[in-house]
Parts: structure tokens; sequence; C-alpha cells
């Protein structure tokens, strides 16, 4: 148990068979699922006389957890994405854990994130060298910074275009150069139904037009509106 703290002799327990048991102390327990993700329990009780280590399902449903149970397995989301799961054994449903070890810079948060990638993601595509001060500060938990895969979406919204070259001259009569694009929406539709769209900027005149069309091969009757 992680923060033990003893409380007053007399706290006590009601257990199954009627009686009263005392409570030695309280503190948190990391439960560290076997496909990668842990749970932080906090305000456990130690009971020296209990031999299972009991955790309340209804106790997960208050701080948000949903437990669903079918054919002798339990399942434990949070906000739809899988914790953990446990089978049924002896009347009682066990937590497919993978060990019962502590973490001393476990944070006091119910659900507890172990990827550097994750925390990369939930802190708005953040820099790792901040995750690291976060880190170091004990205010998430101690994981591994080293090994982060490259963030695709970072990239995409770090990529630079060369500078375009600069412009000296221009064209003396409408419609001698013109200037057009043609480009999708990235498989978004508009509420007209139109899934691309083709720009025209006259050189001389500077006059911009832009068309929403339903497919490309309107483009040349978009050109012939505008000349």
């Amino acid at each position: 148990m992680h923060d033990f703290e003893d409380v007053p002799d007399g706290e006590h327990i009601f257990i199954g068979s009627a009686a009263t048991v005392r409570v030695m102390g309280k503190g948190k327990v990391l439960l560290k699922f076997t496909f990668g993700k842990s749970l932080c329990l906090n305000n456990v009780l130690f009971v020296l006389s209990l031999h299972r280590n009991l955790v309340s399902r209804s106790l997960l449903d208050i701080v948000g957890f949903e437990v669903n149970q079918k054919a002798g397995i339990i399942i434990i989301l949070r906000n739809g994405v899988f914790v953990g799961k446990g089978y049924r054994s002896g009347g009682l449903f066990v937590l497919n854990v993978a060990s019962n070890d502590v973490n001393g810079n476990a944070s006091s948060s119910a659900y507890i994130a172990k990827s550097v990638d994750l925390w990369h993601s939930r802190l708005r595509h953040v820099n790792y060298a901040s995750i690291n001060k976060l880190k170091n500060m004990r205010l998430i938990l101690n994981i591994n910074t080293e090994n982060c895969s490259k963030c695709d979406i970072c990239v995409e919204a770090k990529f630079a275009k060369k500078p375009f070259k600069s412009i000296t001259t221009r064209k003396n009569e409408l419609l001698e150069l013109m200037n057009l694009d043609l480009a999708d929406f990235k498989n978004t539709m508009s509420k007209g139904g139109k899934k691309w769209y083709i720009t025209f900027v006259d050189d001389f005149s500077r006059y911009t037009k832009v068309y929403f069309l339903k497919s490309k091969n309107e483009a040349e009757e978009m050109f012939l509106n505008i000349k």
C-alpha cells in the first residue's frame, strides 16, 4: 500500500458474517492490469483479519467507471476506453492483474495512463520536454519518455511549405493568365452535397472566384462561367 496512514482504534467495518472487524489503516493500491492499463484505488482499508483483497463494484461506478458483466467475465471501462477485465472464480470475480507492486509516483487520480504517447495526445500534443518536467514534478506517473513514437498529427501540423518566388511583373490584360486550384474537402461533404472546390485568380485584375463542385468534371464548366 502507498501513502499508508493509521486510523483511530474505534473505526470498524461490517462483514458478511454480521461481525465487525477493526480497520488498521488506509492507503492507495495500484492495480496493474495485464493489458497495460493501471487503476489507482484511493482510501483502501487495511483489515488484518480479511484474507481477500476486495474491490467494490459500486464504488467504481461512483467514480465514473463502467463495469460490464457477461458469461463469467467482467469488463472495466472508463469513458468507453477499455481498462481491464476479470474472471469469475469461487463465487467472486478475480481481476486479471499483472502484479500488486505500487509505484511511488502514483497520482491521486482514479485512472492512470502509462503511455507517454497517450499523455502527449491528452495534453494537446505538448512537447516531450514538458511531459518530462511534469513527471519530475510528480504531477503525472513516472513513465518512460525515451521511447517516444513519431506523432503524425504533429508532423502534419508543423509542416511548412517553401516560400513562393516574389512576383516582379504582372500581365497586362484580363484572362491573359488565370491561376486556379482544384482540390477536395478531404472526405468531407458540404451541406449542399459538394465534395470539391476550385478557385480562380486573374493575374491582371486579381479578381478571385470560388466554386463548389460535386465532381471534378465540372471544372471546365466553372472556367467558362468565369470567362
